[in-house]
């Protein structure tokens, strides 16, 4: 230690031993730095690793927010695709039973029946088959690139056309654009006088037709890609909620633990000084 520079060599020399140490004591408790490095660089890193955990947790609960919406949308997307399953089969049984009144009574009696009614119930069906459609079409973007494909392939064959639902022209379509078309044929019946005429029947076993085949065997792997979705994404959010209940306890012990290290650094130093305030000697 340096001198202290209110004493003078004399007086420095002439004090008594225990004087002497206890000068020495004082000096210590009045030159040590209250805040040495090693209580700095401590805090650098309790805040440091505080920031870490902070930004961990706003990741954390960003991916399972975004891995939770994209397992909703995948839900939503399956119902609207059985709902447009179910409506279209629905439509396929009012279509093939026009077909069998409208040629039963016509080969028995020449004369047209009324399917007036069943046109009506079309109505209510293809306005669901659109509702489900749109939106399939407004999620989709939450699916994986191969999956869409797959949705928007043309694989549905599309026998004849309204003009004649049975010759022997066809065409590739897919499940959207499928789906359409059955609208804009109940749209064409609606718009007939008689649903019943040669015209009208032609679209009725366009429907018929069409809707017995590719479409329905469409629909079934539809519901197995979508299935697969549903429950890869559901994998994917327990990942991320374990990998949270996994990590979250370790972080905060690792703050905890630097909080005690800081404390106990700091308690040393305060306690070096006191022992040394009130004469005590250290050993």
């Amino acid at each position: 230690f340096q001198k202290d520079p209110k004493y003078s060599s004399s007086q420095y020399f002439s004090q008594r031993p225990d004087e002497k140490r206890n000068h020495k004591f004082f000096k210590i408790a009045i030159y040590t730095k209250s805040y040495p490095r090693s209580f700095i660089v401590l805090c650098v890193i309790f805040y440091l690793v505080a920031l870490i955990i902070f930004a961990c947790q706003i990741l954390m609960k960003s991916v399972s927010d975004s891995t939770m919406k994209g397992l909703q949308v995948r839900k939503n997307i399956l119902k609207y695709a059985q709902e447009r399953y179910y409506k279209s089969a629905l439509v396929q049984i009012n279509a093939l039973g026009a077909v069998g009144q409208i040629t039963g009574v016509y080969t028995a009696t020449g004369v047209t029946v009324d399917v007036s009614g069943i046109v009506t119930n079309l109505q209510s069906r293809i306005a669901d088959m659109k509702v489900a459609n749109d939106g399939m079409l407004t999620h989709m973007y939450a699916l994986e690139r191969e999956v869409q494909d797959q949705f928007f392939a043309n694989d549905v064959m599309m026998n004849g056309s309204l003009a004649n639902g049975t010759d022997e022209s066809y065409r590739y379509l897919d499940t959207f654009q499928v789906t359409q078309e059955i609208i804009n044929s109940v749209k064409t019946l609606k718009g007939m006088t008689n649903a019943s005429s040669i015209q009208g029947l032609n679209v009725w076993k366009y429907l018929g037709i069409n809707l017995g085949n590719d479409y329905f065997y469409k629909g079934d792997e539809i519901y197995d890609i979508l299935k697969v979705s549903v429950d890869k994404q559901k994998k994917t959010f327990q990942n991320v909620t374990n990998l949270f209940l996994i990590l979250n306890p370790f972080l905060l012990t690792g703050i905890g633990v630097l909080l005690i290290l800081i404390i106990w650094n700091q308690y040393k130093i305060e306690k070096t000084n006191m022992m040394a305030f009130i004469k005590i000697p250290l050993t």
